[in-house]
């Protein structure tokens, strides 16, 4: 596996022993700091490592300024994946995850802008389908809560659709109740004469009669027995 690395220091012999130890009177200077210039990973087979690793690209920093100049010479070095290990027994089955319900909220609440919903979560550590805590006290509610997005901008409208063609004459409704009865007009003209006509009735006295005549303009009518009959003769 790729490991970390951490600015080291290079010790400078002070003089020619080939041990690089100095003079045990006197300190050597300070070693320059070796840096990580980058990684790079690489795939199985390159670099001797069947299983891929990482390149690591280091330099010394002569001039201890933290950056890699033109006199400093980068020197990668090669880290090998480790083969993969025996595969680890299966754990048990673990339980499942039920909705216990759902709650709209309003705008501005849970961090939502525009509201949203909350969402109740268990672990049926039972399995038996049902949230119920007095039975198992570790199952707990966990909540969610899912904002509604931001409303979009409303499209344009579309156009007009064409006509659609006449529908078919429906049937005719019930007839209407019958309506109030209207005022009584003004009294109109009498159109006849009321003609009051006293007679003898055959010697023996006087009779009186009224006769309804139909209007016959301004005429001169005359009554006169007939046949021991009033009425008009011809």
């Amino acid at each position: 596996m790729p490991s970390c690395f951490s600015n080291s220091h290079v010790g400078l012999p002070t003089d020619n022993n080939t041990t690089g130890a100095g003079d045990q009177n006197n300190a050597g200077p300070a070693g320059a700091d070796v840096l990580v210039n980058g990684t790079d990973p690489f795939g199985a087979g390159l670099y001797n490592c069947a299983n891929g690793g990482i390149e690591v690209d280091l330099y010394t920093d002569l001039n201890n300024d933290g950056v890699l100049d033109g006199d400093e010479t980068v020197t990668p070095i090669y880290i090998c994946n480790g083969a993969d290990g025996t595969p680890g027994t299966g754990g048990a089955t673990g339980a499942n995850v039920f909705v216990n319900g759902t709650t709209s909220f309003g705008a501005g609440l849970h961090n939502c802008v525009n509201g949203g919903t909350e969402v109740d979560l268990y672990t049926d550590l039972d399995n038996s389908g049902t949230y119920d805590p007095l039975i198992d006290p570790k199952e707990v509610l966990h909540p969610v809560y899912i904002c509604n997005g931001i409303n979009g901008t409303p499209g344009a409208t579309g156009a007009t659709g064409a006509t659609g063609s006449t529908g078919a004459t429906g049937a005719a409704g019930a007839t209407g109740a019958t309506g109030v009865t209207g005022a009584t007009g003004p009294a109109g003209n009498d159109s006849g004469y009321s003609i009051q006509i006293t007679a003898p009735n055959g010697g023996l006295g006087f009779q009186q009669t009224s006769k309804q005549l139909p209007y016959l303009g301004p005429v001169l009518l005359s009554y006169k027995p007939c046949n021991n009959i009033w009425r008009t003769c011809s």
